[in-house]
């Protein structure tokens, strides 16, 4: 049910990638640039070489790229979860979906209601005229459609950066 939310909002996307390689040899050059390493609290700080951060399985994987100290865009915020399939002339084609992280949302939503909350607890208790609400209410419509739209582009910009790594990785003279 939440899934199924975030694709209507375009927080999920589903995308797939042709790769002119073998399932082993896609394996082999993908363990190369993924850090497997499940969580490190000071991964921008590190000079690890590795490209994406994630797990892999024999069936699929699910990565994301590395978090950069000054990086600008927030294509770190987004997942790519995939599995690999067999297309026509035996490539095999990557499917699956490009999403964020299915607690940050939740994280930032609960942030705002607990905000919002206290903040109109406090212009209820103080306030005489309520003419300050119609302010506070809009407010944190705004602030919720930056999130959004932050969030959407990230989804956007690691969709995009995705596919430029998995293209470059794939390259027969890599």
């Amino acid at each position: 049910m939440f899934e199924d939310l975030l694709r209507k909002i375009k927080l999920i996307q589903p995308i797939s990638i042709e790769i002119p390689l073998s399932q082993t040899a896609f394996e082999n050059k993908l363990n190369e640039v993924v850090d497997t390493r499940k969580y490190n609290l000071f991964e921008q700080f590190s000079n690890n070489k590795k490209v994406f951060v994630g797990e892999l399985t024999s069936d699929g994987f699910n990565i994301r790229p590395v978090k950069k100290l000054f990086q600008n865009n927030l294509a770190y915020l987004s997942w790519f979860k995939g599995n690999y399939e067999i297309g026509s002339s035996d490539k095999r084609i990557l499917t699956g979906e490009i999403s964020v992280s299915k607690y940050f949302p939740i994280m930032i939503l609960s942030f705002m209601i607990v905000a919002y909350g206290s903040i109109l607890a406090f212009t209820f208790s103080s306030m005489t005229d309520q003419t300050g609400l119609i302010f506070i209410f809009i407010h944190g419509l705004v602030m919720l459609a930056i999130f959004y739209f932050i969030l959407r582009r990230s989804v956007k910009l690691g969709k995009h950066y995705m596919e430029r790594e998995l293209f470059f990785l794939t390259k027969e003279n890599n």
